[in-house]
């Protein structure tokens, strides 16, 4: 083969080869095109379930604030059957309790009565001390003052004109007023089961039944 035809088949080839190039070039792009789409195809459906997932998690989290909302104003819901209870139980002999009422600025427990001294007074403030519904070292005598006893005293005569006029002289008792502040305490946990015991020793076993449901339940731990 002479130069000229070498030439000539090298002038055909060249076409051959661009045309080749070119399919080859189109092919390959249709193979990326598809691989592109397959891959958006996947990447779109990995968006949406992670879209799910976050979705999934802000409600799981607005379940678990919820939750812990509830426990937490579940822990300040006040036994307040039991609480009288405790008072009652920690009234000395020598102490009359004549009201019991919440301050409604501070939320502490108002008690208003009196007793035969200022002893006894005090023995009341510290029996108080013992409770758990309360801080003890907060427990502060408000008011405390002499007064007549309140008690009425009756003396009927026995319908003798000439008995003798009897007076009676009012003893004298100390009123007082004691600001108790109530302390801070939970159905969660160790501590919780203290909680309960004490709720139980007092009566409050309906209470008592409904922290064990939700305890049962996860509510509570």
């Amino acid at each position: 083969m002479d130069a000229g035809d070498r030439r000539a088949l090298i002038g055909a080839l060249f076409p051959l080869l661009a045309l080749g190039g070119l399919l080859w070039c189109q092919k390959s792009a249709r193979e990326l095109q598809a691989e592109k789409a397959q891959v958006d195809s996947e990447l779109a459906a990995l968006q949406a379930e992670i879209a799910e997932l976050n979705r999934l998690d802000a409600e799981t989290k607005a379940i678990e604030g919820d939750t812990a909302a509830l426990v937490g104003v579940f822990d300040k819901i006040k036994p307040w059957s039991a609480i009288l209870q405790d008072v009652t139980n920690r009234v000395p002999a020598t102490v009359r309790l004549q009201s019991v009422k919440q301050d409604e600025e501070t939320g502490a427990l108002i008690l208003a009565g009196n007793a035969e001294s200022y002893e006894d007074v005090n023995d009341f403030i510290l029996t108080l001390g013992g409770s758990q519904f309360f801080k003890k070292g907060e427990i502060a005598l408000q008011d405390a003052t002499l007064a007549d006893d309140p008690t009425k005293v009756e003396v009927k005569s026995s319908g003798n004109a000439n008995a003798p006029q009897v007076e009676v002289e009012p003893a004298k008792v100390v009123s007082y007023t004691i600001n108790t502040p109530f302390s801070e305490w939970t159905y969660q946990g160790e501590a919780g089961e203290s909680t309960l015991t004490n709720l139980s020793s007092l009566g409050a076993d309906g209470l008592v039944t409904r922290i064990e449901e939700l305890k049962t339940q996860g509510v509570i731990d």
